[in-house]
């Protein structure tokens, strides 16, 4: 995770512009997938600038190990990594992680954590050429047991309900 976030607090400066119309895309394929409204509380793992969530109703707040990232989220953002979130149980109506899971050390101990601080749902996306894709896809439906799958044109979505 640590060569993840060098490069990623390398290219700060031009993340939107590098992946900030293909992540918001992604975002508003999964707002069409779930509930949540203004009065709800989510949390964005791994969410870099927090760019992509920016359209979603509700209080966000963004999970982001590169501090040079977090510097460019508006709004809230924590230090943080998806194996250790700090949050209580059932903190947040919805959890979103976006093209992350494949840079997390322990991709399981996530998505437990994800499960464990959510009151009721969950949206994953998996870049579809991540080396892991196979792994992590079979692992990804093993423990969002029953979560709906969608294909976007670079990541397969899944979206989790409790």
């Amino acid at each position: 995770m640590e060569r993840a976030t060098n490069y990623y607090d390398s290219i700060a400066d031009g993340y939107d512009e590098l992946h900030g119309q293909e992540q918001r895309r992604k975002a508003k394929l999964a707002l069409t997938k779930i509930e949540l409204d203004e009065t709800d509380c989510f949390l964005d793992v791994g969410g870099g600038t927090g760019y992509a969530t920016e359209i979603f109703p509700g209080k966000r707040i963004v999970l982001e190990p590169s501090e040079k990232l977090r510097e460019k989220v508006k709004g809230d953002s924590v230090e943080g990594v998806a194996e250790r979130l700090p949050f209580a149980d059932n903190s947040f109506s919805l959890v979103i992680c976006l093209t992350a899971i494949h840079h997390f050390e322990d991709p399981k101990k996530a998505l437990d954590e994800m499960k464990r601080v959510t009151q009721s749902q969950i949206v994953v996306s998996l870049l579809k050429k991540s080396p892991k894709y196979r792994r992590l896809n079979a692992l990804i439906r093993k423990i969002l047991n029953n979560c709906k799958i969608f294909d976007d044109q670079h990541d397969t979505i899944y979206v989790w309900n409790r």
